[in-house]
């Protein structure tokens, strides 16, 4: 299963626990309220690397680091602007 620890006042890292299947990934994203940090999406990338490896699988981790390189530039260009 997954947990995410986030009260109000301050945001938490995201956690999983072994043993997700892509259902269960896929609903915590759903769930997130925001876009997830460069570490929340390295939490969801171990857990994916972790299933067994099917197409399905393998689209999602491919998606999933497309997504963490735009997220990941769009970090650098507002760290550049401050």
């Amino acid at each position: 299963m997954f947990r995410i620890g986030r009260p109000t006042e301050q945001k938490m890292p995201l956690t999983l626990t072994g043993g997700c299947s892509v259902d269960d990934v896929l609903s915590m994203v759903m769930s997130m309220d925001s876009i997830p940090t460069l570490s929340e999406t390295d939490v969801i990338l171990a857990e994916l690397r972790r299933l067994p490896q099917t197409a399905e699988t393998a689209a999602l981790i491919d998606d999933l680091l497309e997504f963490r390189t735009l997220l990941s530039a769009r970090s650098t260009d507002t760290d550049q602007a401050h």
